[in-house]
């Protein structure tokens, strides 16, 4: 044996054997019909995939509607649909930790850093 192991060739032909009783050689449309030629395959479960992911909606919005628990009370969606103002993002600033990030934008920023900036484009 010049290199490897005389098992390598008798290992190597399996898994070419495998891969050959695996290959897909044609599957069945949506409508039944035998697809062999590659872009016939490839509709084939794009078309089936298309059906799994997506719905085709309701009519009756109120319905499904009914079915829903409402978590927010009406005074709470009256007070989340409230305009702020600049003592509310004053007061929101406040609360934040000092060493609390605004966002991604600027990480190396402090709370007091910030309140300018923000009260600034508040317009409030």
């Amino acid at each position: 044996m010049k290199s490897g192991d005389s098992n390598t060739n008798f290992f190597h032909n399996f898994a070419k054997s495998r891969g050959w009783r695996n290959k897909v050689t044609g599957v069945h449309d949506l409508q039944g019909q035998w697809q062999e030629e590659i872009e016939g395959i490839q509709q084939a479960f794009v078309n089936i995939f298309e059906q799994l992911f997506t719905t085709e909606g309701s009519n009756n919005i109120d319905l499904v509607l009914e079915a829903v628990t409402p978590k927010i009370t009406p005074l709470m969606n009256e007070k989340l649909l409230k305009p702020f103002t600049r003592p509310n993002i004053e007061e929101t600033l406040k609360q934040m930790a000092p060493n609390k990030s605004p966002g991604h934008d600027d990480l190396s920023r402090t709370r007091p850093d910030i309140f300018p900036e923000v009260l600034a484009h508040s317009g409030r």
